[in-house]
């Protein structure tokens, strides 16, 4: 969670360098290659998807779809990632207050 704190506004830096570039696509794809299962597992995706709306709030732009690519080690507990979905889903829905197709 610490390094999630310190790289966050790296990675948000970089999410708004590609919208200040008139760069606005149709799909922003993101890969986590070491998600685990634990509680963090989530947080970095929702980080970067709240960026992405409020960037695309201040713009003007519709939200992209956002495609997310969970990977991790196949002994890891991707049930417990799994079903924590819907309460992620529903955070972002809270949080950003829009509808935000993430798959």
């Amino acid at each position: 969670r610490n390094v999630l704190f310190k790289t966050m506004p790296i990675v948000k830096e970089r999410v708004s360098a590609l919208y200040r570039k008139a760069i606005f696509p149709k799909y922003f794809a993101l890969a986590d290659l070491g998600c685990a299962s634990g509680p963090n597992s989530l947080l970095a995706i929702s980080w970067i998807i709240e960026a992405i709306s409020g960037l695309c709030s201040q713009t003007g732009r519709s939200l992209p779809e956002v495609l997310v690519f969970l990977n991790d080690l196949p002994g890891n507990d991707f049930k417990t990632v799994l079903s924590s979905l819907p309460s992620f889903y529903e955070n972002l829905k809270e949080k950003n207050r829009v509808e935000i197709n993430c798959y």
